[in-house]
């Protein structure tokens, strides 16, 4: 999970395409589409232009979202079943 400094990181990742989110007591997640800012969260979705979100959002805390696929592996969680199964 990594933090984004500061809102022009947010803008810098959006604009990049990079999914980004918001702990607001809910995830809230956000990405650009179509130059309008999409926020998905449990209770709604909402389109807004870049002016609104900055202005709606500026002082919230926003993270990178990075997706786990299935397929990775986790060494230590790896490691950990082999030592068990071997003692």
């Amino acid at each position: 999970m990594e933090k984004l400094a500061d809102f022009t990181q947010v803008v810098d990742a959006l604009t990049s395409n990079k999914i980004v989110y918001c702990l607001n007591p809910d995830p809230t997640y956000c990405y650009l589409r179509a130059h309008k800012v999409v926020t998905l969260s449990k209770q709604s979705q909402v389109v807004l232009s870049m002016d609104d979100f900055i202005n709606l959002y500026h002082e919230e805390v926003f993270y990178v979202h990075q997706r786990k696929l299935e397929d990775d592996i986790d060494l230590n969680k790896d490691i950990e079943y082999y030592e068990l199964r071997y003692k």
